[in-house]
């Protein structure tokens, strides 16, 4: 079994990041605080020492976050948290100041609370001698003058409130917004249908199934709104696109002929590029997915709906002879065709029937076509068939250099996490809710690391299929098949520390390529000092957080 192992510097020359410290507080919650990639679970105390003031470092256009922690000897409620300005070169307004309150998810059944969900409700209850986190966040504007600010959060409990003192630095490099990143990042949503990949049956329509909003409803897109929202802050910018919105819209087969109406697939797209979220779009398999997949098209049948045929029968070549070539018509109409993503089949295992399927593909879209897919195993079977690579952590690592070189002969390489494929017991780095929220942030470090230009996760909101219920227990890899959790009480969803783990690890990608572009072995050796493999990386909150900042502190002064 391999496992993660601390990783020191490798003779960089570092900025420590200073302790946080604060005025002694009076009777009432203890409180204390603490970075965003330590895990504190419900029963821990206050340490002694424990901070009691935030230090952030940012960048412009960047996000941080640090955690609040409450502690009582009876029980309290938090009544929200108010914010001044912050005051420095220029006003930082209170506007870009924000909270979330922790909750606790018994996702295993062991009956420990995992601090993951973020609650987007104002007010807790907190028990007798529990801890209660509370995560603020610093929106930080592009642009925003350079240098120390400074100001007060305030913590309203019916037991009294407590201010925290707030010190930020901004400092004069600024990374680009999710939509203008040429670094992406994706997840297979489930905002329409899940099919069974044995059969084609549905497995949950996870909006209806949470929310009981009926497809298109105006509430279904206030929904759509807010996750496209949530989808910026967590720098995920490429958008799953489900078949469903080609039948929805009107297709339909008559007479053995298919016409398309492609308003709802417009309609989808377009919302979520007004949000600003979204560089790529990642088209539905073409075929089924899994060992013994890779034989069945995805098609729209004669009965108007979504269903499966045998690949190379009448009905497969009728829909795909139809489908990809109004696609390609339609995605040059609008616009879209090079950022238009294929997925032939997730984890293929048919080699011959995926590469017939590119070359059909291909014939239809010429040149600007972009096949994408998580390969795990046999990856040498589809060579000329695939532009970019996703091999699982281990895949990639277990085969020593194949993936170096396929980029050297120019192509891209993702990387994929799933509990499947790459378990998280053995040490690899993923995002799953039992491991420290700095796995999560590292994958980037070791994209970094490594001239891996992509990341996907094969869950955004697959709760059914991950086991997830609510109410906790039950998940054989829990958090695998998600990274927020349902909200239908406030038509949204709720984020999740490993939501804001994975920003931080994005927002630290760009700033590594805006190092590597002026000093190349000083971004190498910074994301080596943190991640040295996929398995071997830093655990100490402490070092990963000055690490972060000596990265910070190098990119801008390579910019200046």
């Amino acid at each position: 079994m391999r496992r993660a192992a601390a990783v020191w510097t490798v003779g960089l020359g570092l900025i420590l990041v200073a302790a946080m410290s604060g005025p002694a507080y009076a009777a009432g919650p203890e409180v204390w605080t603490a970075n965003a990639f330590e895990q504190i679970l419900q029963p821990t105390p206050r340490p002694a020492g424990a901070a009691t003031s935030i230090s952030w470092d940012a960048a412009r256009n960047e996000r941080q976050s640090a955690q609040v922690l409450l502690r009582h000897t009876a029980a309290f409620t938090v009544t929200g948290v108010t914010f001044t300005d912050l005051a420095g070169p220029a006003t930082l307004g209170r506007g870009n100041l924000s909270f979330k309150l922790q909750q606790y998810y018994d996702a295993d059944g062991n009956g420990g609370g995992h601090p993951d969900p973020l609650s987007n409700d104002p007010t807790v209850a907190v028990g007798a001698n529990a801890t209660q986190g509370i995560w603020l966040t610093v929106d930080v504007p592009r642009g925003q003058a350079a240098g120390p600010y400074s100001g007060n959060a305030t913590v309203h409990t019916t037991a009294g409130e407590k201010v925290v003192p707030i010190a930020l630095t901004v400092y004069a490099v600024e990374i680009p917004d999710p939509a203008d990143s040429e670094y992406v990042s994706g997840t297979w949503s489930v905002f329409m249908n899940g099919y069974a990949d044995s059969d084609g049956g549905i497995i949950a329509d996870e909006i209806w199934d949470k929310y009981r909003y009926p497809r298109y409803s105006p509430q279904w897109w206030t929904l759509m709104d807010n996750i496209a929202e949530e989808m910026k802050a967590q720098r995920h910018n490429q958008l799953h696109v489900s078949i469903d919105l080609v039948l929805d819209g009107g297709s339909r087969l008559v007479n053995g002929q298919y016409t398309f109406d492609w308003s709802r697939f417009d309609q989808f797209i377009e919302r979520f590029l007004a949000h600003g979220a979204v560089t790529t779009f990642r088209g539905n398999p073409l075929l089924n997915a899994g060992p013994g997949g890779s034989n069945k098209v995805w098609i729209i049948n004669s009965s108007g709906k979504i269903g499966q045929a045998a690949v190379g029968s009448v009905d497969a070549n009728r829909w795909l002879n139809a489908y990809i070539p109004a696609l390609k018509a339609h995605l040059d109409a609008k616009g879209w065709t090079a950022r238009w993503y294929q997925t032939i089949s997730d984890e293929p295992s048919n080699p011959s029937n995926y590469a017939d399927l590119v070359a059909l593909y291909r014939s239809y879209f010429g040149p600007i076509s972009t096949i994408q897919d998580a390969i795990n195993g046999r990856s040498t079977d589809y060579v000329g068939s695939v532009d970019i690579w996703i091999p699982s952590v281990q895949e990639f690592e277990d085969a020593d250099g194949w993936y170096g070189g396929r980029q050297e002969l120019g192509e891209q390489v993702w990387s994929y996490t799933c509990g499947f494929c790459s378990d998280p017991a053995d040490g690899w780095l993923d995002r799953m809710t039992l491991q420290a929220p700095s796995t999560a942030k590292l994958i980037a470090w070791g994209n970094y690391r490594y001239g891996i230009t992509g990341f996907f996760h094969w869950g955004y909101n697959a709760w059914a299929e991950s086991g997830y219920t609510g109410t906790g227990g039950g998940e054989p890899r829990p958090g695998d098949g998600y990274i927020v959790y349902p909200d239908p009480a406030n038509t949204t969803v709720r984020s999740s520390v490993r939501g804001i783990a994975t920003r931080d690890g994005h927002e630290d990608y760009e700033l590594l390529r805006i190092l590597g572009e002026r000093d190349p072995a000083a971004a190498h050796d910074l994301a080596r000092s943190l991640v040295e493999s996929f398995d071997v990386y830093s655990t100490d909150p402490a070092f990963i957080a000055q690490q972060s900042k000596a990265l910070l502190v190098a990119a801008a002064n390579a910019v200046n």
